[in-house]
């Protein structure tokens, strides 16, 4: 049996195939960390957002047991570690923002950064909703919402949509 020989032809890609596979791995790829990106900004924006709708219904819930809960929620620029919220009925609680990375930054702003659970489970002031929106800053198109809605003060974790926060849409 003899082995046939190659001739150049049949020795592999020539210059421009192998630009154009190159090209095409690039464009992927180029789209693949853009798409992972994104997803990473949504759930470190996702991970504070379910953060403090967690924290503040555990002060609403300590308010319940006799001692009225002043909560401050600190608005403005806030990074990792930073104290984005803080109660009187947990005052060894403050609620921190978790570090994801020393350079991740979030916009926090709030319709009323003050407010009281009552022991009665009420929330004083009863003006309306109190809204609290979290984003990346600068922003990066990815923003949640806390909703504490009625006298009762229900906490609901919500998306931004047409600048409003929506609680109808899941995270």
């Amino acid at each position: 049996m003899r082995l046939r020989s190659s001739t150049a032809q049949e020795q592999g890609m020539s210059l421009p195939e192998l630009l154009v596979v190159i090209s095409i791995l690039g464009v992927l790829v180029a789209l693949g960390i853009d798409s992972g990106l994104r997803e990473w900004h949504r759930e470190r924006v996702n991970t504070v957002a379910i953060e403090l709708a967690g924290w503040l219904e555990n002060a609403r819930r300590a308010a319940l047991r006799g001692e009225a809960c002043e909560i401050n929620i600190v608005t403005g620029t806030l990074g990792a570690t930073d104290t984005l919220a803080t109660a009187t009925c947990m005052p060894n609680w403050p609620l921190q923002i978790a570090t994801s990375t020393n350079t991740t930054r979030y916009s926090i702003s709030a319709e009323t950064s003050r407010f009281l659970f009552t022991p009665r489970g009420t929330r004083y002031p009863n003006t309306g909703p109190i809204t609290v929106t979290i984003a990346l800053n600068p922003d990066q198109g990815v923003s949640r919402c806390i909703s504490l809605q009625g006298l009762l003060g229900v906490v609901s974790p919500g998306r931004i949509i047409n600048g409003a926060c929506s609680l109808d849409q899941r995270f």
